[in-house]
Formats: structure tokens, C-alpha cells, sequence
């Protein structure tokens, strides 16, 4: 049986019984996220330079966000591009999808790559503080190497785009 301890606009906690012994164990209900590698006529990939108050940091990371109800997660990852870039993308392909982190939940990251980008219009969340930097290939690798690229979803898409869309 399952019991709601905790709930708020983006994450629900229940309680459950599992197993023979009845242990209780929590989940986490949290939406699916998606995240865009995305990719400028020139080769270099849009970032943003994201502050996140939780942690007191800005932090190099794609374009991301959460997957709204009665919203497929491509949809979504056009959605979040152009608010967070002010670009549109003609072209969006999947990459990969993982749960986020199974041992609390079932939410899904879904990765894209967005390619054909054209100008649209910024749409930014009254709480986002951030701004948009274009970047090398070779810098957003090294910013990784370095540590100042900490993000976990972004330094995931970016080795993906490695592997199977830029090719070393």
C-alpha cells in the first residue's frame, strides 16, 4: 500500500511496503527531464551559464527542463531550447534515455541533439538567471576535463553527442 508523505509542484514522496518483511521504503515521483545538445550552423554548441540557488553556483550546463503533463519528451526538448535559447531547432533527434536514478524512482532523463537552429524567442521562467554562450567543441571538453563543466546530465550528453553524433 502506498502512502503520500510529501508532495509538492515537482516532486511527490510515497511510502511503501515491499517484500515479504513489509520493509518500508520512500519513492520519489518526480517528471521525466529532457536535455539538448544543441548545435549552430558554425559547429559550436549553445550553453548556458545557469545560476542554481541551491547550490550558490553558476554552473555550465544545456538546455533542460521538465516534460509537462500531455507532453512527449521531444516536445519538450523544443520547448525548453527555444525558452532557455531563444533558438529553434529544424532538426531534433533523440540520443538516449536513462532513469535519473532508479534506486529513488522511475523519472527519465531523455537526451537530444537539435541541429538547424534558427532564431525564435527567449521565453525565460521569471526564477531562471542565466545566459547563453556559444562554445568550441574542444573548450566545453576541456571545461570538462578541468572541472568547471560539474553538471552530471551535462558532461552525459556531451560525451553521447561524442560518441554518436560529433565522432571524433
Amino acid at each position: 500500500m502506498k502512502k503520500v508523505v510529501f508532495r509538492s509542484k515537482y516532486l511527490t514522496v510515497e511510502e511503501e511496503r515491499v517484500g515479504e518483511r513489509g520493509k518500508t521504503i520512500l519513492i520519489e515521483r518526480k517528471g521525466d527531464v529532457v536535455f539538448v545538445v544543441p548545435k549552430l550552423p558554425s559547429g559550436k554548441l549553445l550553453m548556458e551559464r545557469h545560476y542554481r540557488p541551491r547550490i550558490k553556483k553558476y554552473l555550465y550546463e544545456f538546455p533542460a527542463g521538465y516534460v509537462n503533463k500531455n507532453e512527449t519528451p521531444i516536445r519538450a526538448a523544443a520547448r525548453e531550447l527555444e525558452e532557455e535559447t531563444g533558438y529553434v531547432a529544424g532538426k531534433i533527434k533523440p540520443l538516449i534515455s536513462v532513469y535519473w536514478s532508479a534506486g529513488w524512482g522511475p523519472q527519465k532523463g531523455h537526451f537530444f541533439y537539435a541541429s538547424d537552429l534558427r532564431k525564435g524567442r527567449l521565453g525565460l521562467d521569471p526564477e531562471e538567471i542565466l545566459e547563453v554562450k556559444e562554445m568550441r567543441v574542444n573548450d566545453v571538453n576541456r571545461m570538462i576535463a578541468n572541472g568547471k563543466i560539474a553538471d552530471s546530465a551535462t558532461v552525459l550528453a556531451f560525451l553521447y553527442y561524442l560518441a554518436y553524433v560529433h565522432k571524433m
